[in-house]
């Protein structure tokens, strides 16, 4: 018998195998994309604070302290076409979609951005704030993924630290306006501090109020739909005033209340004017 030398055979048996490879090809992309990345988890839900970066620069991602080649990098790639051109991307090759910080934002595109200095505002610049989990001498351990808790290890050169020459408990920190000759700067800040430079403090309706800490309860309504300012902070405690918000004859709120407690950030922080 005459084997089957017909086009029809061949057409069949490279389709065959072009879809054996295919399908090679996707379940080692399938086993790839699900290698976990062995992050070690955080030592506080909460953190002891933020960690701002400049987006101008990349940021080498390590595991831990004592490794002396990153696993990852972080890149800020400015989109070049389409609607969102100008815009900042933020651009890993291991984390990929495991990347969720603290705040992250792309920032404005040439049109967005146009629009709003049309409006009376600024082009807004892009932002990217992790949460601290530990700050040991040579960097910090950031929350990478704020959902999973998973950390990796930042690097920081101390001649980059944007508080340097500065007040530390006086600090104007803006991303749109970085008041600081240094380039590649970072700024770290602990919730307190983060806390009363904060440009709105908001809190859950149920919160309790007191007249000072561990002091007596104090009932207010809507606690929740009002707009805070912090002024200082003791412990575990925060002292808010909506005085700058309540309407003429509207009685103001001024009270203390938990800013932490079990290892959970009880108020809501808005920084930077309120952009992010």
């Amino acid at each position: 018998m005459k084997p089957n030398n017909s086009p029809t055979c061949t057409f069949n048996v490279t389709i065959g195998i072009i879809a054996f490879f295919f399908l090679l090809s996707a379940c080692g992309h399938r086993q790839q994309s699900t290698v976990s990345l062995d992050l070690p988890p955080a030592a506080t839900k909460a953190g002891i604070g933020l960690i701002h970066f400049n987006t101008d620069h990349s940021i080498l991602l390590y595991r831990n302290p004592t490794d002396s080649l990153p696993f990852d990098s972080l890149q800020f790639v400015v989109e070049q076409r389409g609607s969102n051109r100008g815009q900042c991307k933020f651009v890993t090759q291991q984390l990929k979609e495991n990347l969720q910080p603290y705040i992250m934002d792309a920032g404005d595109s040439f049109e967005n951005g146009e629009k709003h200095r049309q409006m009376g505002l600024i082009h807004f610049a892009p932002q990217l704030t992790f949460r601290v989990s530990e700050k040991l001498k040579d960097g910090v351990f950031i929350i990478v993924n704020e959902h999973k808790n998973e950390t990796c290890f930042v690097k920081l050169n101390p001649d980059n630290d944007y508080t340097i020459g500065k007040d530390k408990d006086a600090i104007f920190f803006d991303p749109n306006f970085p008041d600081t000759n240094i380039d590649n700067w970072y700024l770290f800040e602990t919730w307190p501090q983060a806390i009363t430079r904060a440009f709105i403090i908001q809190v859950p309706d149920a919160t309790h109020a007191y007249s000072k800490p561990d002091g007596d309860l104090i009932n207010f309504q809507n606690m929740g739909s009002a707009l805070f300012n912090a002024d200082s902070v003791y412990k575990d405690w925060v002292h808010i005033s909506n005085q700058m918000y309540v309407s003429e004859g509207e009685k103001a709120i001024d009270a203390w209340v938990k800013w932490i407690e079990n290892d959970s950030i009880k108020v809501l922080v808005t920084l930077n004017g309120g952009y992010e």
